[in-house]
C-alpha cells in the first residue's frame, strides 16, 4: 500500500523572454491546454509589447501540467500522459498577483484529482502538485530562489556531490539546485541525503530520490528515504526544491524562518 506523497514543481521564470507574446501562438496553446484553458487564457488582457495577463495565464498552466507530470511519473511509471489529460481549475483572480499563492486542483482524465499550489514572486512562478493514496497526510515545503545572490551561490558551491549525484547534471543549474535540495534536507532537519537520478530501462534518468546510508550500511548501498518525496526545478537563474514529508519536518521554526521558507502547510490529499 503506497502512502507516499508524491511531489512536483516547476519553476517559470517570466523574466525570459520565451514568454512574451506566448497566448499569441496558437500552435502552443492548442498542444498544452483545453478549450477550457484556451478560453480563461485568452480572456485576460494581451499588450503590444511585453509580458500580458493572458502571457502568464499560459505560463502557469504550463508549470501546472509540468508539475502534474512529474507527480504521474512517480505514481504510474511508464505509462504515456499527454497535455490534454490534465485540466486545472485555475485560481480566480482577474489578474495573477506577482507575491503570495493560492490552491486548486488538477483533474486527470477525469478521475484524478491533484492537488495544486501556486507561490507567485515577481520573478515568476512556482506550480506545486502534490498526491497521496489511501488518504495519507504529511507536510508540504518549498524553497525557491528566483535570483541566488553571489553569496547564496557561493555557499551552494561548497556543496559536494558524489559521482552518482553528479551523472544526472546537465548544466550549472542543474548541480546548484542539488546542492540546494541537500542543504535545504540538511537544515529542515531531513538528515545528510544524496539526491540521485537512476537510469532507467529506457536509458533515461528517473525522477529525484533522496537516499540515505545508515552507519551499517556498505558505500554505494545508499536506502530510498521512507516518507520523503523530493521534487526539483530550475529556469532561468531561478532554483526550486519541493518536499514531501509524511511524519514531517524536525527543524526548529527559527530555522525555518532564517531560511526565508514559508510556513508549513499540513495537508490531506485524497484521489478519486
Amino acid at each position: 500500500m503506497d502512502t507516499l506523497l508524491r511531489i512536483g514543481n516547476d519553476w517559470v521564470d517570466l523574466r525570459r523572454d520565451r514568454w512574451v507574446g506566448k497566448s499569441a501562438t496558437s500552435r502552443f496553446l492548442n498542444r498544452i491546454a483545453s478549450l477550457e484553458e484556451r478560453a480563461w487564457i485568452l480572456s485576460a488582457s494581451v499588450s503590444e509589447s511585453g509580458l500580458s495577463e493572458a502571457d502568464r495565464r499560459t505560463a502557469l498552466v504550463w508549470a501546472s501540467k509540468e508539475a502534474a507530470y512529474k507527480v504521474l511519473s512517480k505514481r504510474s511509471p511508464g505509462e504515456n500522459w499527454s497535455w490534454q489529460d490534465a485540466l486545472v481549475r485555475p485560481p480566480r483572480f482577474e489578474t495573477l498577483p506577482t507575491m503570495g499563492g493560492a490552491e486548486s486542483e488538477i483533474l486527470i482524465r477525469g478521475d484524478l484529482s491533484l492537488s495544486v499550489r501556486w507561490d507567485f514572486h515577481p520573478e515568476g512562478i512556482l506550480a506545486i502538485c502534490t498526491s497521496a493514496e489511501h488518504g495519507a497526510c504529511g507536510e508540504v515545503r518549498s524553497l525557491v530562489l528566483p535570483d541566488p545572490s553571489a553569496e547564496e551561490l557561493a555557499s551552494l558551491a561548497g556543496i559536494a556531490l558524489s559521482e552518482e549525484e553528479s551523472a544526472s547534471c546537465h548544466s550549472e543549474s542543474s548541480v546548484r539546485v542539488r546542492q540546494l535540495a541537500k542543504r535545504t534536507a540538511r537544515e529542515w532537519g531531513l538528515g545528510e541525503l544524496q539526491i540521485v537520478r537512476k537510469r532507467e530501462s529506457d536509458g533515461d534518468f528517473g525522477p529525484p530520490l533522496a537516499l540515505s546510508r545508515s552507519p551499517e550500511d556498505l558505500p554505494g548501498f545508499e536506502r530510498p528515504c521512507e516518507g520523503l518525496d523530493l521534487s526539483l526545478s530550475h529556469d532561468g537563474s531561478g532554483l526550486a526544491v519541493s518536499w514531501t514529508a509524511v511524519n514531517g519536518f524536525p527543524a526548529s521554526p527559527g530555522l525555518r524562518r532564517a531560511l526565508g521558507a514559508k510556513k508549513d502547510d499540513r495537508v490531506q490529499l485524497r484521489s478519486t
